[in-house]
């Protein structure tokens, strides 16, 4: 049941919340990827919702139009119903838009907020032409102005445009349904024929204006439940039936034969999910993906890998993934994933990285659907699992940051250099890395700094440096 109301919090108790004033802090970081991630979806919404209510109410201007064309005694009521269908949906679409944009000021606003230790002041930054130096009556001047005024940019509001749109359509309808009854007057009866309907539209208007608003509601002592599921104990011939020291017919199942069921069982794979891994993943997959995978195998896909994300999780060491312009080819692996749907081994994947859904890479070849950053990797992990008869590949695909993050040119030599003015902390996590990597895991920059007294220096040897 609905209980207190929200209350409204300070920015000092907000910056709390999500430690925006703590440097190191890993929850701001998170919080603003996932801003970013849903302003991006509430904008892809809001003009799919846009296309949505433009549909019907086309169709219906439509219909209005064509009716009227029509020569039939019931062409007013016609012609009233359809109006009222009009001016309900302009009504639901203009609600609906000034939700929308609701919702999307509100992550655009936990974006100012998180965003200055992250990204700097990116968003609340905004940039524009350089300002005219001629004054208006001079030839270089008043020109320029003309260009700027008629095919130039200015600050308009696309959100509020469409709401001033939608709000034009709803008197548009209003004014239609007007103009298709017949003259009013205060000495004839109220026609219910009419009537009905209008005054069903309207109070569908109010009831969308007043019901249809966000729930501030705060919610405490929620109900759930729990559906219990079990199977049927099998009975004595069944489990006769299933035991491989009992008979098949007149025929004893031998170990052969028990060896050629499980081969069969084993190759059929098309329902096998994949998780690819070269990292981390291998050596240090936590307690709470453990449980939901196997052992590893060594016959992954070859892909292009190099140290070249920065880890704020691993005091700024720089971990494996897949990088297309300064990875070395190396032979992954993979491990199968006992969960029935990619979707929730996708899911393991995401909560075992730490990551959001567009870091978590996947190609479902039952459902035909897949996700990357690069369309040439998505088709090689694809053919690599077609030849292995898998149902789904999934691996993590956290982009390099070493560019974005250091300002320079990922090569060996200088992410070495970088590597060595880390905090004692971060040159003893980027070591331990480097070692625990896999074998075959040869890169660029394994191969050189494998080459360096540095990687054998003990912690002692760091702090006296």
């Amino acid at each position: 049941m609905p209980s207190d109301k929200f209350k409204e919090i300070s920015q000092e108790e907000y910056f709390e919340h999500f430690k925006v004033k703590d440097d190191k802090s890993k929850l701001r970081s998170k919080a603003l990827d996932i801003v970013l991630d849903i302003r991006k979806f509430e904008i892809d919404l809001y003009w799919k919702r846009a296309t949505y209510f433009w549909t019907f109410i086309g169709a219906a201007l439509t219909g209005f139009i064509a009716i009227q064309q029509i020569h039939s005694d019931e062409i007013i009521l016609w012609s009233v119903l359809i109006g009222c269908i009009g001016f309900v949906f302009s009504v639901a679409w203009y609600c609906v838009n000034r939700g929308s944009k609701q919702w999307q000021e509100n992550w655009e606003n936990h974006v100012d907020l998180l965003e200055d230790k992250e990204i700097g002041p990116l968003y609340k930054i905004v940039t524009g032409r350089p300002k005219f130096t001629k004054p208006w009556y001079h030839p270089k001047g008043w020109l320029p102005r003309i260009e700027t005024l008629i095919t130039g940019p200015g600050p308009f509001s696309v959100s509020k445009i469409n709401q001033i749109v939608s709000l034009f359509v709803i008197f548009l309808w209003v004014g239609l349904i007007i103009k298709i009854l017949p003259p009013f007057s205060f000495n004839s009866p109220i026609d219910p024929e009419y009537a009905i309907p209008i005054g069903v539209a309207f109070l569908a208007a109010l009831i969308i204006s007043v019901m249809g608003r966000t729930d501030k509601n705060d919610y405490k002592n929620l109900t759930a439940t729990k559906r219990e599921t079990t199977l049927q104990p099998l009975s004595k011939e069944n489990k006769d039936d299933t035991n491989p020291a009992k008979t098949d017919g007149d025929r004893p199942l031998t170990n052969n034969h028990s060896r050629e069921k499980k081969d069969t069982m084993e190759k059929n794979g098309n329902e096998k999910i994949a998780i690819l891994g070269w990292g981390s993943l291998i050596w240090e997959p936590r307690e709470d993906f453990k449980k939901y995978i196997g052992s590893w195998k060594e016959d992954g896909p070859v892909l292009p890998i190099e140290f070249s994300r920065i880890s704020n999780s691993r005091n700024g060491a720089l971990t494996l993934v897949i990088d297309p312009d300064n990875g070395s080819q190396v032979r992954t692996r993979y491990t199968f994933s006992n969960r029935k749907e990619p979707d929730d081994a996708v899911c393991d994947l995401r909560t075992r990285e730490g990551t959001i859904l567009r870091h978590i890479g996947f190609i479902d070849l039952k459902n035909k659907v897949s996700m990357g950053h690069y369309t040439f990797i998505i088709d090689k992990i694809k053919l690599w699992a077609v030849q292995k008869n898998f149902r789904a590949v999934i691996w993590t695909d956290l982009p390099s940051n070493y560019v974005e993050k250091n300002k320079e040119v990922f090569n060996a030599k200088k992410a070495i250099e970088y590597l060595k003015n880390l905090t004692k902390e971060g040159q003893k996590s980027a070591k331990e890395y480097i070692r625990n990597a896999p074998v075959e895991v040869q890169t660029s920059l394994r191969i050189e700094v494998t080459k360096d007294p540095w990687l054998n220096n003990n912690d002692e040897q760091i702090a006296n440096q």
